[in-house]
């Protein structure tokens, strides 16, 4: 099953939502649990210093330990006593009522020193009920309290109290000034295990699971529309896209961002203007090519017909005029032949290391009886004497130079001057064809290497050929890396400039 873009992104966007939110509950549960028990420890630390001054106290009082030995239950009521004096337990005390009598503790002077209990027991007994029904938390687990405190003396022995281990255990001292008197031993607490801590962390828990199931519906809220918007241009760019693929070249689309979709459709937008720019060129190279066979065809059939009615002779003059037709023909085919060839890069190149003077010779020589006839005087000049070698096809490069020796050649006039000068620089070779008038318009110059495009608009065959050599030369250049570009001769012509790399 195909699920479209708009689905995907809204897939990803929830679980990336949701992987969010379940780590911002993991991470708040975790803080909160271990906050929790941060404060839970804080609170009895407060108590633990209530009982070491209550201790003290005592101490001072019955000049030793030996009340508390073993006397559980006179602990005990210190523990208690230290919780009711505790500022945390008081703010929780103060919302329940009648709270003030549970800070009332009465004073541990009261107490028998035989360990006997006082008439004070009753008090405590009375008011620890009372603590259990304002804190249960605190009241009912105040036996794990008990268990992880003790009372040591000086010498670190147990005067009362319970410790199974005495790993993990911190031993606080207790002072009388400057007089160590014995140590409070107290186990910290790493878990929480009373019913209600438990079931007030367990709250929470499901307090954080519903703000992240509502924070998880919302973000799913948010992000269905915001899905259908960031999928919106890219279906118009798929619907101009099917338009294109149909032939509409004139379909544009419209900008609307600087983002990636924004690149996207201006990249749609200039394929559609080059795909509707090569379909006028395409036509018009259609158009073209059919003027060009027209015209032989039509002259070779007038000949033909005309010797076939009898209405002229058969004569070395008329067949010399129809064979110069049918070659005029054999040579236009011949070029759009190996122009197609060149275009999809099926023209054989075998290159060599040849030097670029000889091939500049032996083109010319081939048309230096034209040039004597045109009265045109042709000189090749260049900047060092030794061989310039490049890594060419020799005989691709020679078809260059004679297709741009022929067009000097068809456009220069009589008593005209083509100078060819070759420079070299670093790597690269340079040759500049420049002859003298007729001149190139400079409407016409960026068309010259256009296929079938001549300066004459009437395309008459006496003024030039098909209009197919400089594109040939165009992609031959091309094929060795080369580079060639027309401008302005200061000689009153054309000025053809080609830059070929130089052989190492």
């Amino acid at each position: 099953m195909n699920f479209g873009i708009k689905y995907k992104l809204l897939v990803t966007f929830f679980a990336a939502t949701v992987a969010v939110v379940g780590c911002m509950l993991f991470l708040m549960y975790w803080s909160f649990e271990r906050g929790f028990l941060q404060y839970v420890n804080t609170v009895e630390q407060e108590v633990h210093d209530n009982l070491i001054t209550s201790l003290v106290d005592a101490y001072k009082k019955q000049a030793g330990w030996e009340f508390l030995l073993d006397n559980r239950q006179l602990w005990r009521e210190l523990q208690i006593s230290s919780m009711l004096k505790s500022e945390s337990v008081r703010k929780h005390l103060g919302r329940s009522a009648d709270s003030s009598n549970l800070l009332q503790a009465p004073h541990l002077g009261g107490y028998a020193p035989d360990g006997h209990q006082s008439p004070q027991h009753e008090w405590y007994r009375r008011h620890q009920q009372r603590l259990a029904e304002a804190m249960p938390g605190m009241a009912r687990g105040s036996f794990r309290f008990r268990s992880r405190l003790a009372l040591l003396d000086k010498d670190e022995n147990i005067v009362v109290g319970r410790i199974k281990d005495r790993q993990g255990i911190k031993l606080k001292p207790i002072k009388l000034g400057d007089e160590l008197v014995g140590y409070l031993a107290a186990r910290p607490r790493k878990e929480l295990y009373d019913i209600h801590e438990l079931r007030f962390t367990q709250k929470q828990g499901r307090t954080f699971s519903l703000i992240a199931l509502f924070t998880i519906i919302i973000a799913t809220l948010v992000i269905l529309p915001l899905s259908r918007n960031l999928v919106r241009p890219i279906k118009k760019v798929t619907s101009a896209t099917r338009e294109l693929a149909s032939g509409n070249y004139d379909v544009r689309i419209t900008v609307s961002s600087n983002d990636e979709i924004g690149q996207l459709s201006k990249d749609f937008n200039t394929l559609a203007n080059t795909l509707k720019k090569n379909e006028t060129v395409r036509q018009q190279w259609i158009a073209d090519i059919s003027h060009e066979l027209r015209t032989p065809l039509s002259i070779l059939r007038g000949e033909i017909e005309s010797l076939q009615d009898g209405v002229r002779d058969v004569t070395p003059e008329r067949l010399a005029s129809l064979h110069s037709e049918v070659m005029n023909l054999g040579k236009l085919t011949d070029d759009l032949y190996e122009l197609s060839l060149s275009d999809i890069g099926a023209l054989s190149y075998r290159k060599q290391s040849l030097d670029l003077g000889e091939a500049l010779t032996v083109s010319l020589q081939n048309l230096q009886a034209e040039f004597s006839a045109k009265h045109i005087s042709v000189s090749i000049e260049t900047e060092i004497q030794a061989q310039i070698r490049v890594f060419a096809d020799p005989v691709r490069l020679r078809q260059l130079f004679t297709n741009l020796y022929t067009n000097s050649l068809r456009y220069t006039r009589e008593d005209g001057e083509l100078k060819i000068v070759v420079q070299v620089q670093d790597d690269t070779v340079t040759i500049d064809f420049m002859d003298s008038a007729a001149a190139v318009t400079a409407d016409d110059l960026p068309r010259l290497f256009e296929r079938l495009y001549r300066v004459d608009s009437s395309r008459n065959r006496l003024a030039g050929g098909a209009g197919l050599g400089l594109s040939i030369c165009k992609n031959i250049v091309e094929a060795h890396d080369g580079e060639i570009s027309a401008q302005p001769s200061p000689l009153g012509g054309l000025w053809i400039r080609i830059e070929l790399p130089r052989e190492s």
